[in-house]
């Protein structure tokens, strides 16, 4: 596969389209994962003490062929009922690995949840180790975790730690929608001047039904027709209430080197999109008013 140039830096702002935006595509669904577990929430003991317990998970079908990672986890709250399910699928892309966690509040209560991942090679040693936290797990909420290390690594293993929280959960009322790829033009800096070539674009726009103005940080995957991977690109977008968008923002995925487009053989047929939303603030820049 071609290395796919992510020039973020001359992306295209969202523009107003007059007339009816173009259909969403619907949201690529991992069909299968290497491994499941369901973490069991545990009451507060009886002593008014909080309750420090271990998370038991269930073996899989990849545990019992030898294949999956170990996986610890702890709660650290006041209260809880139900469980959060993490499911476990590794990709390569751009010459490495990375890893997707799907990961569901299946409890009554909303939560701040910290993953910490660890890679490892052939032989089970560890290559890094990662920590990422989301704080806005709200009652049945699904989002994902992607470990990305810029790295190849044989073997991921994780911890998970969950916290109550009473901390506004914006992050259930952001959507987005992708909208395909195009063909559009981009520029790249060549002898210190900005010379424009075609380009495979991906067209999105967002969706927000909350009452609050919020800037949200996103990271979003497209997939091909293979199960591939073919681009991971950051998007920032500051959004009100829209329940209804009409405009596009255009990411540049592809840049052709010459002046005519070749689309790569990895982008043609149907592409989808999921996003891994990593953080969703009411703080906003200064531009916004924040």
């Amino acid at each position: 596969m071609k290395k796919l140039y992510l020039l973020l830096a001359f992306a295209f702002v969202l523009g107003a389209l007059s007339g009816c935006a173009d259909k969403p595509i619907p949201e690529y669904v991992i069909s299968s994962y290497d491994d499941e577990s369901r973490f069991e929430l545990n009451d507060l003991l009886g002593d008014g003490e909080e309750d420090v317990s271990d998370l038991s998970a269930g073996e899989s079908d990849a545990d019992s062929a030898g294949n999956a990672s170990d996986k610890e986890g702890h709660l650290q709250s006041d209260e809880g009922t139900g469980s959060f399910l993490i499911k476990q699928k590794k990709y390569t892309y751009d010459g490495n690995d990375l890893v997707i966690l799907d990961v569901t509040n299946e409890s009554d209560g909303n939560y701040s949840i910290t993953i910490t991942g660890m890679y490892l090679d052939d032989s089970g040693a560890e290559l890094k180790t990662e920590t990422q936290t989301f704080d806005q797990f709200s009652a049945g909420y699904k989002n994902y975790f992607l470990f990305m290390p810029d790295i190849k690594f044989s073997g991921f293993t994780y911890t998970a730690e969950a916290r109550k929280t009473d901390a506004p959960c914006y992050a259930k009322d952001v959507r987005y929608n992708f909208l395909g790829l195009e063909e559009n033009a981009d520029a790249t800096v060549e002898n210190d001047k900005l010379v424009w070539h075609p380009a495979v674009v991906a067209a999105m726009n967002y969706a927000y039904f909350g009452s609050t103005t919020v800037q949200v940080y996103m990271k979003c995957v497209l997939v091909n027709e293979s199960d591939e991977i073919i681009a991971v690109f950051d998007k920032v977008p500051v959004l009100a209430y829209l329940p209804d968008p009409d405009g596009k923002d255009y990411i540049p995925i592809y840049i052709s080197p010459t002046d005519e487009l070749e689309w790569p053989e990895a982008m043609k047929g149907t592409i989808r999109a999921f996003a891994v939303i990593e953080k969703v603030t009411d703080k906003l820049p200064d531009r916004y008013g924040g």
